[in-house]
Formats: C-alpha cells, sequence, structure tokens
C-alpha cells in the first residue's frame, strides 16, 4: 500500500534537503550522478514527492532508501552535495530499495521514462550505487 500523507516522508525529504548545497562539487565517487550541465532540475522535494507517487512507495521501502542513500553519501564522505546529484541519488536509492523490497519492481527503464532520462544513465548510477 503506497503512503498517502507520511510524516515519516516528509521528515526524510526535509533531512535529505539539507544536503544540497548549489555551489558543492561532485563528490569523488558520484560523477555517475552527475547531470549535464544546463539539465533543468525540479525543485527536490517535488521531484521524490513525484517518485513516491509513481512508483507507490510504501513505508518500508522508503526505509530501505533511507539506508542505502546514507550508506551512499558516508561511503563517498560527502557532507553537501550538488542539486543533480541529490536528485538522481534519491532516484537510484529508489530503485534499488523497490528491487530489494518488493517482489514486483519497477524496472530501470520505466524509472528512465519517468524521469526524462536515458536508460544507459540510469544503469550507469546503479552500478556506481553498488
Amino acid at each position: 500500500m503506497a503512503m498517502a500523507n507520511c510524516p515519516v516522508f516528509d521528515n526524510v525529504l526535509s533531512i535529505v534537503s539539507t544536503l544540497v548545497a548549489a555551489d558543492a562539487p561532485v563528490p569523488d565517487g558520484l560523477q555517475a550522478f552527475a547531470a549535464p550541465e544546463g539539465t533543468p532540475l525540479p525543485p527536490f522535494q517535488l521531484f521524490a514527492a513525484a517518485l513516491r507517487k509513481a512508483a507507490e512507495t510504501t513505508l518500508p521501502v522508503l526505509v530501505v532508501q533511507v539506508v542505502l542513500l546514507e550508506r551512499l553519501l558516508r561511503r563517498v564522505k560527502a557532507a553537501r552535495v550538488p542539486p543533480c546529484v541529490v536528485h538522481r541519488a534519491w532516484l537510484t536509492s529508489l530503485i534499488l530499495a523497490e528491487k530489494a523490497s518488493q517482489d514486483v519492481a519497477f524496472l530501470n527503464v520505466d524509472f528512465a521514462t519517468l524521469c526524462g532520462m536515458q536508460l544507459a544513465q540510469v544503469n550507469a548510477m546503479e552500478r556506481a550505487f553498488i
């Protein structure tokens, strides 16, 4: 069952939003998450909410997603990251959490289409994440 109004989701978004710094460099190890120059990005909270709705994200998937995202940021020792990295790391952690938690998960091509990205980009981000 998907989350309708979920305070946990809202709190997670608030915490993740604090990691964003427009002038932050792309940390070593996260180059696969860098967007091409000039790529338009929606506000992070709108992006994350749209993904949550489209993927019908459940609370257990959100918990796995947050753990994966935290491990990634700890691994690269990133305190602040540019917006494109947060968007793409959020997407990739959702993909992996869905695959780990759901019997039937969306395919990478579904997420690529949903986010207006090339499948090769999504696959590269997934490989970089794990």
